[in-house]
């Protein structure tokens, strides 16, 4: 059976935060990347396989298919999605109950607006972000794990 080590929104993904401080925090030797464009892409996968050091384990999977590889986890977990809705996705369908989720590159593009620092969501990520909050999920910002968290609830002034 898998634990939830550590879920993260960061549609990087896997970058040198990730691989040099996260994975270390979170004790997890096993990262599923959950974004359905990146599944079924077969170069995406090949790259962001490559960027993963051989000793940790790497699965790259559609929303639709997170249950059936979290089940087939038995080990400590690193979950890393590029935006909020495959979480939603995830915790509607029972499929994972994170206790937290942390926020940590969601850059500023056109219909984003800026959350809080180097944070950004567009009104349908902020609702996302809200339910999941509203689940009991903690929400919060913390770049690297030396960082400070600071919580969703504080950023929009206690909503």
């Amino acid at each position: 059976m898998f634990e939830i080590a550590l879920v993260r929104i960061d549609e990087r993904l896997i970058h040198g935060q990730v691989m040099s401080a996260w994975i270390q925090y979170a004790n997890s030797h096993h990262i599923i990347i959950v974004d359905d464009a990146t599944a079924k892409d077969p170069f995406l996968k090949m790259i962001l396989s490559a960027a993963v050091p051989g000793n940790l384990k790497v699965d790259i999977t559609t929303v639709e298919d997170a249950k059936n590889v979290l089940e087939k986890a038995d080990d400590r977990v690193v979950i890393l999605v590029k935006k909020p809705e495959p979480l939603v996705k995830m915790v509607e369908s029972g499929a994972i109950k994170p206790e937290k989720v942390i926020l940590g590159g969601m850059s500023s593009i056109a219909g984003r607006e800026r959350l809080y620092k180097s944070i950004y969501a567009s009104k349908e990520e902020l609702t996302q972000l809200k339910e999941l909050q509203a689940s009991g999920i903690n929400v919060v910002v913390q770049v690297v794990p030396n960082d400070m968290e600071t919580n969703l609830k504080q950023m929009l002034g206690g909503e």
